[in-house]
């Protein structure tokens, strides 16, 4: 009896390890810029749906060199919403702490490479409509933004796994000034590929540790 208990106990804890291991995170971000209730709507999912976060930023105009958003969260449970700014220190601030990341994790770039070849690119979809006054430049303009399109698709191949078809739509808008445009885009991946890549970068830390130990210990010598 009590070996049929904990076998049975043992193929749930097994079967609750690969199910997390294979599980997806999966994030859509949807971008609006309309002129009217422009914002940034992501959307968390895990565990096939059984959690899910809704979290929308909505565009507010610089002031002073600072933009300032309202950051709206929801869960199932609860929905808040706070108040909070951007500016160029913060640039600085993020950079700097990458730059301590790259230092602290020996390997770190290569890591961060073999997890984006296992990120999939689900979908990848924009709209432009926008228009310059001049109907030569709203032309020229339009060329690059295709340009720019199949750049971009290029460079994310090479980064990333792209498991869908892109879908982009330029619209020139001759005669007018204007601009308007929506983006969409959902990634996933796997928690099995982010629990790998944290062990490699927790083994990194512990041999940079070890490195500085031995560097002390020798100098003191």
């Amino acid at each position: 009896m009590w070996i049929s208990i904990a076998a049975g106990i043992a193929c749930f804890i097994i079967f609750l390890i690969l199910y997390v291991f294979f599980s997806k995170i999966r994030l859509q971000i949807n971008m609006i810029k309309t002129g009217q209730n422009d914002r940034i709507d992501f959307k968390l999912k895990l565990f096939n749906g059984l959690y899910r976060k809704e979290m929308s930023i909505p565009f507010i105009k610089e002031e002073g060199g600072t933009v300032k958003y309202e950051k709206q969260s929801q869960t199932k449970s609860e929905k808040t919403t706070e108040h909070g700014s951007f500016s160029m220190n913060d640039i600085e601030t993020a950079k700097q702490k990458y730059n301590q990341f790259l230092k602290r994790y020996k390997h770190a770039k290569q890591h961060i490479n073999e997890l984006l070849k296992k990120t999939s690119l689900e979908k990848w979809s924009t709209e432009i409509h926008f228009g310059v006054g001049a109907a030569d430049y709203t032309a020229l303009l339009s060329s690059l933004i295709w340009m720019t399109h199949s750049w971009c698709r290029l460079l994310l191949e090479r980064k990333i796994i792209l498991a869908c078809q892109p879908s982009h739509r330029v619209v020139p808008l001759y005669g007018i000034t204007a601009f308007k445009m929506s983006a969409s885009c959902i990634v996933s991946i796997r928690l099995g590929h982010l629990m790998i890549i944290g062990v490699r970068l927790w083994l990194d830390r512990g041999q940079s540790k070890q490195k500085k130990v031995g560097e002390f210990h020798g100098a003191s010598y």
